[in-house]
């Protein structure tokens, strides 16, 4: 499952990082990013679910631990994706997939919900923070 959240009213901050030039823009917007994300992150980290008992596959806080973020960059289109991170070529052992079933459930087992918890708890935070972290990099940037 994907959120999109899309931030306007940053008129001043866009103008400001088309200023600066691809490259410091791009340094400016990974950083509001990652701050951004980091609430949202530890919330999600709090809220999930620990297994009782390690498995064979699964240790305890294996989900909680594999918990990040990841950024992309796009052309104007700037994406900070949240949760368990998967490893390229990984198994479905891994918690970037099973991650999922906790999230949504399956026929064997509930609901967990700890991302869209995290989500609703800290998404205004978190646009909060990366309007105030790209603000603050910004003249830092524009001297280089």
């Amino acid at each position: 499952m994907e959120v999109t959240v899309n931030i306007s009213g940053l008129r001043e901050l866009e103008d400001a990082l088309a200023s600066l030039g691809p490259k410091l823009a791009k340094k400016a917007l990974v950083a509001g990013l990652r701050a951004g994300a980091a609430p949202m992150v530890e919330a999600a980290k709090a809220k999930a679910p620990l297994l009782a008992v390690a498995t064979k596959n699964r240790a305890i806080g294996e989900l909680r631990d594999s918990i990040g973020v990841t950024t992309k960059l796009k052309g104007e289109r700037a994406t900070a994706k949240i949760g368990p991170l998967r490893t390229k070529g990984g198994s479905n052992q891994e918690a970037g997939m099973w991650g999922m079933q906790e999230e949504f459930g399956n026929r064997n087992q509930a609901a967990q919900p700890y991302l869209r918890p995290a989500f609703d708890q800290e998404g205004q935070h978190a646009v909060d923070e990366f309007a105030k972290v790209v603000t603050a990099i910004i003249p830092e940037l524009a001297k280089k």
